[in-house]
């Protein structure tokens, strides 16, 4: 990442959060022809991590911004005859993004993106398997939960079938969730899952497919963490 882009983001999300901050929190949603829809106009927005259902890869208490336009401009005022706000550019197999809850329309989640459309997926003995094809994991050094009575949880870095690279948290393969028939995605739809699999309530469960429309942006940065100030990195 060259030190150019790296100021122009620091000196955009500090303007963001002097000028823009209320108005950028994720509880101003508007629905239009029964689609709920975020006003999106801006280029960059915060989120805070709530819960740790992303170990390792983004912490609770992490302050983080999502890039509203690196899946190109939407506005309602452009949606289709049905409605929706379709994105111009697709997000890639792997993304974080930010989405809007489709159970819960008042609030948004941040997860991985597995499933493309189109894709079947299933997960036999936790294992991860795409379009009938294993997706390999390798073992990586132990997760240390941060807190006080943190504990190191087995993780592994899974590469997906377009050669990203990610660290997922994998206790055990006998959990609820370690286990699913297979399942065709939708089109305009996607497929998440928790990077801390074994506590992360996502496609697997009650949350199922995302449609398109309901994606806020992609996650790109932490810009720090409430219990270590320091913590910073792009998300990957």
């Amino acid at each position: 990442m060259g030190r150019t882009r790296k100021y122009f983001w620091i000196l955009a999300i500090s303007l963001s959060v002097v000028f823009l901050g209320p108005p950028l929190l994720f509880t101003g949603f508007i629905a239009l022809g029964g689609a709920p829809l975020l006003a999106r106009t801006f280029w960059i927005q915060p989120f805070s991590i709530s819960s740790g259902t992303m170990y390792p890869t983004l912490w609770v208490d992490d302050y983080i911004f999502t890039s509203n336009s690196a899946y190109g401009f939407r506005s309602p005022y452009f949606a289709g005859s049905d409605g929706r706000a379709r994105l111009e550019v697709k997000p890639q197999q792997g993304d974080v993004v930010a989405f809007i809850n489709p159970n819960n329309p008042a609030s948004a989640i941040v997860s991985r993106i597995i499933g493309m459309p189109d894709d079947r997926v299933r997960l036999t003995e936790g294992r991860l398997y795409l379009n009938d094809v294993l997706v390999p994991r390798m073992a990586a050094a132990p997760f240390l939960e941060p807190g006080e009575y943190g504990e190191q949880i087995p993780a592994y870095t899974e590469m997906l079938p377009n050669g990203l690279l990610h660290n997922i948290l994998e206790a055990s393969d006998d959990r609820m969730g370690d286990n699913m028939d297979e399942i065709t995605v939708p089109q305009e739809s996607y497929f998440m899952m928790g990077d801390n699999r074994d506590n992360s309530n996502d496609s697997r469960f009650d949350l199922g497919f995302v449609p398109e429309d309901y994606i806020i942006g992609k996650a790109s940065l932490v810009l720090f963490n409430r219990q270590a100030l320091m913590r910073h990195q792009w998300i990957e």
